[in-house]
């Protein structure tokens, strides 16, 4: 397995960097740490990560901001990012999640359950999606080992947990999946996971992918559904 690069972006004093690089010194990973927002950016720029672990309290701006600037950019789609932070009121993780983070974990983090929280993430990647597209429409196709969409006739990516909700709900085009069954297959087992948190994703999804897509099931959840005219009003962001 070639090298692949986990950047924390963490506050100088932090001791998580080399906390992880001990952890996943024999795993093929590099740890690359970052003290600042700004130098978080020039990094992701340079090493383009698997995964960054990004801390809400930076000197130089918060870990919302920084993601807002990683896809201002065009870095954050490829990207996992995991969100450390103190901050307990609700408002805040939904902001996390609205602004694209994957994941949402409260400070002070239990360092071995992290690990094995980030070993997780790396399996399931390795074994989630199919290598084989995943025709809409002749106009829309989804390819699952490139985590790319293409439709009529443009190519673009949406952030690693909006893709997997797209891919599992297309994969079942007509079955409608709650948000418990959503949250069970695409978050951890361990990640407290709001219903509010799939409502988000989907509105994004839809945002990027027109809204006649994905069907909202009263009391019941979502499902994806093959409109007969394709909506071609779309916006990619």
């Amino acid at each position: 397995m070639p090298t692949r690069i986990i950047l924390v972006v963490a506050e100088p004093q932090s001791q998580l960097a080399d906390q992880l690089k001990q952890a996943f010194s024999s795993k093929s990973f590099r740890i690359v740490p970052a003290s600042s927002g700004q130098e978080a950016l020039q990094l992701t720029e340079q090493y383009h990560p698997f995964l960054s672990i990004i801390s809400m309290t930076l000197a130089d701006m918060d870990g919302i901001e920084l993601i807002r600037r990683m896809q201002e950019q065009n870095m954050a789609s490829q990207i996992h990012k995991i969100v450390l932070s103190d901050r307990p009121e609700e408002y805040v993780e939904v902001a996390a999640f609205q602004h694209g983070a994957d994941d949402y974990v409260r400070s002070p983090i239990r360092l071995r359950a992290f690990i094995k929280r980030v070993e997780a993430l790396i399996r399931r990647e390795q074994s989630s999606l199919s290598s084989q597209p995943l025709k809409i429409s002749p106009a829309f196709y989804i390819d699952g080992n490139q985590y790319l969409i293409h439709q009529h006739g443009v190519t673009f990516t949406l952030p690693k947990k909006e893709f997997k909700l797209l891919y599992l709900l297309a994969s079942h085009p007509n079955r409608i999946f709650s948000r418990e069954n959503l949250m069970t297959q695409i978050w951890e087992a361990d990640v407290v996971v709001l219903p509010r948190t799939v409502d988000v994703h989907i509105r994004k999804i839809r945002e990027k992918i027109g809204q006649s897509y994905i069907e909202t099931v009263t009391g019941k959840g979502y499902r994806f559904i093959i409109p007969i005219q394709a909506n071609k009003s779309v916006v990619h962001q």
